[in-house]
């Protein structure tokens, strides 16, 4: 809400050296977009508690955004060592390895996640997209068709299941996978490019369409 800002602000006038203050603003800061000034207060939690894991998970997060991606690494990889068995630490670290296409990192990682939260719909479609970019593609399906069970409504993940389909030549579940991606996305031009050239193949000479 619009006055979780004010009301922490007000919290660190009274108590300074408060550093679930500090944290608690850095969250709504972020929440409303002032990444930098979030990063402040996450830093001022961090000097006032080391072991605040979730400071270090969120500044890694803010710093992640922000492309500061060894920095990130850093502090996420500090948020481990605070939280060995938080599903949330692996899998944004995952992310930060993926970020600086270090896959086999970023693959060990959101296995590391999905072992400690199998439910972890993000961290199973993130470890589909690791496979893939290490041309796995048989072992990325099922990582996609697993974070779908979880949440059929994954847009990205339908479209990222159908491109990993129609690399092996399976046209119609592919088709199937782009159609529910723009039909949870209307406004999604790769997708309705993926169904367009799909139509354009089976309907020129030489296509097939039972495929």
């Amino acid at each position: 809400p619009s006055e979780a800002v004010p009301n922490y602000q007000h919290a660190l006038r009274l108590n300074p050296n408060s550093s679930q203050a500090h944290h608690n603003l850095g969250m709504a800061l972020r929440a409303q977009g002032q990444a930098e000034q979030a990063m402040a207060e996450f830093r001022a939690a961090l000097r006032l508690q080391p072991d605040y894991e979730s400071a270090e998970h969120h500044l890694a997060n803010c710093l992640a955004d922000a492309g500061m991606l060894k920095e990130a690494e850093a502090h996420y990889l500090a948020a481990v060592r605070l939280n060995p068995i938080h599903a949330e630490n692996y899998n944004g670290l995952g992310i930060c390895y993926a970020m600086q296409a270090n896959y086999a990192e970023a693959e060990r990682h959101f296995r590391a996640a999905v072992r400690l939260k199998p439910t972890h719909s993000g961290a199973q479609s993130n470890l589909g997209n690791a496979l893939v970019a290490q041309n796995q593609i048989n072992e990325a399906i099922p990582c996609y068709q697993k974070a779908l069970e979880i949440d059929p409504g994954d847009f990205q993940t339908h479209f990222n299941l159908g491109l990993s389909l129609l690399r092996l030549g399976q046209r119609a579940e592919a088709r199937t996978h782009f159609a529910e991606a723009l039909r949870l996305r209307p406004n999604y031009p790769e997708a309705r490019k993926a169904l367009a050239e799909l139509d354009h193949q089976e309907t020129a000479p030489g296509g097939d369409a039972s495929h």
